[in-house]
């Protein structure tokens, strides 16, 4: 990860500037990334995949309870607390996994 990134840099960043230097940071996360996932995969393989569907459906539904909650002034921290909550409770409705490993470890 940072070797590529300090190569790129010096390749991006005299004719970039700092836009150069993201790039390069951008490029060396995605190897750097690529690599380890290939290594987790071949460790354990585990599907991503089918479990995205859930979590996009949570997430639009806490970003626009975030929106309100935003547009109606209520404070930051509240607003964390209750976008976290609601994005939990929607992976429960929709009987998520990694909801009910979550339940197990807490309840040991």
């Amino acid at each position: 990860g940072s070797v590529s990134n300090v190569l790129l840099d010096l390749l991006l960043i005299p004719p970039y500037g700092a836009f150069g230097a993201a790039i390069a940071t951008l490029i060396a996360q995605i190897i750097f990334n690529g690599a380890v996932w290939r290594l987790a995969k071949k460790i354990n393989n585990f599907y991503v995949l089918i479990h995205l569907k859930k979590i996009i459906v949570a997430v639009i539904v806490m970003g626009a309870l975030n929106l309100i909650l935003l547009t109606l002034g209520v404070n930051v921290i509240l607003n964390i607390i209750i976008s976290a909550l609601a994005y939990f409770f929607i992976l429960h409705l929709l009987k998520e996994t990694i909801v009910v490993e979550i339940k197990s470890l807490l309840l040991k």
